[in-house]
């Protein structure tokens, strides 16, 4: 008896954990089928790669793609595709293809299997809806990311098999850069995937990686590219500097700041300054201070800020002031709520009631849009 209670009990766990998954999303068992549905029904793909445990993959079933918005979406223009990495061989060979490292990552293709656009990180219901109709807008243009062929499976080297294999083997530099010297020209889209996760590729295939940018940027996209340039110019700085030389700092940026499109260098240069100031000169003020001067808001680094150190103690007028104006720099409707509540935090310290209430209503004005429960946000300016 006790037995058949336990089964019962699991068994409605187990309902309940499945429930929680949208309805949007589906699990398949391969590729093939994937694309069969996708061509059968004319739609593009949408896929959530996900594990079990990550916690803004959870936030996401349980917030954005339950808004009706969304799901309207969702139904009514893609084949919406989930894939546990861990549980899934799908998953996993999808983190092999398009080397999907942070999570939740979100990939659109067509319905042949050509990459269009990829994201990744915790995504609101506005931030989604404007990745997906931009994703759609590009298909319409029949813009592909071409350096990523339809297929799932492509010729990889073993070393980076053995990378994304279950023991995570690390890569030799110099087998890698081998490899790829040898073969590019035979397996451009292998070569080139190897080249994104070997740590210190040759300075020949750098000095190429930077000098055509904008053409890798068009095959496999901004989210995979401009990662590996800000990773391959960091490693260049810790080379020249390990300790606090501000005018060697900016010395080093400028030598850069021609090579990229404009927005991509607002995020490498950010990225760098938050390696230089908060890595080597240990400074965090000099790091607002440069921010303050040079904003950008990427991901979700402002809202992670504001939280790390208005967490721990009071925070001086300065840094309120420039956590202001690095936050005041373009936000509207389709920030991402966490970043619009951050910045109102701030107005807010600084007794800013207008500041405060001001972004407040924005976050209200965008849940509106979207269909979001605006209670909450509601209940921020009467309190």
């Amino acid at each position: 008896m006790k037995k058949l209670f336990m089964f019962f009990i699991v068994f409605l766990l187990c309902g309940y954990l499945k429930a929680q998954e949208p309805e949007v999303l589906q699990h398949f068992s391969s590729w093939n089928e994937v694309l069969a549905k996708a061509r059968q029904s004319n739609k593009l793909i949408f896929i959530d790669v996900y594990f079990t445990g990550c916690h803004p993959c959870a936030v996401m079933d349980k917030e954005v793609f339950t808004n009706k918005q969304v799901k309207e979406k969702l139904t009514n223009e893609f084949i919406g595709v989930k894939t546990d990495i861990l549980k899934e061989q799908l998953g996993d060979s999808i983190v092999r293809k398009y080397q999907t490292m942070g999570f939740p990552t979100f990939l659109v293709l067509s319905k042949d299997g050509d990459l269009i656009a990829a994201t990744n990180g915790f995504a609101d219901v506005g931030v989604l809806m404007k990745f997906m109709t931009k994703a759609v807008g590009l298909n319409q243009q029949k813009t592909y990311l071409t350096g990523f062929s339809p297929a799932l499976n492509v010729a990889y080297p073993q070393v980076y098999l053995d990378y994304f294999g279950k023991e995570r083997r690390r890569i030799e530099d110099s087998v890698a850069n081998s490899w790829i010297i040898q073969k590019k020209a035979l397996n451009r889209e292998a070569a080139d995937m190897l080249f994104m996760v070997t740590r210190k590729p040759a300075p020949q295939l750098q000095e190429d990686f930077i000098k055509n940018y904008n053409g890798y940027r068009a095959l496999y996209g901004d989210a995979l590219v401009l990662g590996k340039a800000a990773n391959i110019l960091t490693a260049n700085l810790k080379e020249k500097l390990n300790e606090r030389n501000d005018e060697l700092f900016i010395s080093f940026l400028k030598t850069y700041e021609n090579k990229f499109p404009a927005e991509d260098w607002k995020i490498i240069r950010f990225l760098l300054a938050d390696h230089y100031y908060n890595g080597i000169a240990k400074n965090t003020d000099a790091f607002l201070g440069f921010i303050a001067v040079n904003p950008v808001l990427y991901k979700n680094y402002y809202g992670a800020m504001v939280s790390t150190l208005t967490g721990k103690q009071p925070v001086t007028a300065e840094r309120l002031s420039l956590l202001g104006r690095w936050g005041a720099a373009g936000i509207d409707e389709n920030t991402a709520f966490e970043t619009i509540l951050a910045i109102a935090k701030i107005h807010k310290q600084q007794n800013d009631i207008e500041g405060y209430k001001k972004y407040v209503s924005l976050a209200i004005e965008k849940a509106g849009k979207y269909e979001v429960d605006t209670k909450a946000y509601e209940a921020m300016l009467t309190n």
